[in-house]
């Protein structure tokens, strides 16, 4: 009996990790998080070629304008950088803050995730000033929204 209940222990501690590490991976707004949907590849109507020569640097634009917008990141396609936290410190400044995937094995690919954003509420000035501060290579970049 003793082994009975050591494997089905064992079997629920099994689907309870694989639970947290497909949690782990969508980078959804199901924990809270502040972004609204993260999807690989490019936001609908966005060209590759508007990037430029700069391909690979973080870039952000309009979704539905005065609604959403959207980041765009490069890098792994299996471990996209988190949105952590998105501040808005004036009317016309956000401030979003990307965390690296935890305990992730990530693929060795260049490829576009789009993170996608509700503009808060009190920004209602234009431009908008975007600050992307990225923990895992302690960089900051810096976007506009026109």
């Amino acid at each position: 009996m003793g082994r009975r209940i050591g494997a089905g222990l064992a079997a629920a501690g099994l689907a309870a990790g694989a639970a947290l590490l497909l949690a782990g991976c969508s980078g959804g707004s199901g924990d809270g998080g502040p972004i609204a949907q993260v999807e690989k590849g490019l936001p609908s109507g966005w060209d590759e070629a508007q990037f430029g020569p700069d391909a690979g640097d973080p870039v952000v634009g309009w979704v539905v304008e005065g609604e959403s917008f959207a980041v765009v990141t490069w890098g792994s396609s299996s471990c996209p950088p988190i949105a952590k936290s998105l501040e808005a410190p004036s009317a016309s400044e956000l401030r979003i803050v990307f965390a690296p995937p935890e305990g992730e094995v990530c693929t060795a690919d260049f490829a576009p995730t789009t993170h996608e954003f509700a503009l808060p509420d009190g920004v209602t000035e234009r431009p908008i000033s975007v600050e992307m501060e990225f923990e895992q290579f302690d960089e900051t970049v810096e976007g506009s929204l026109e």
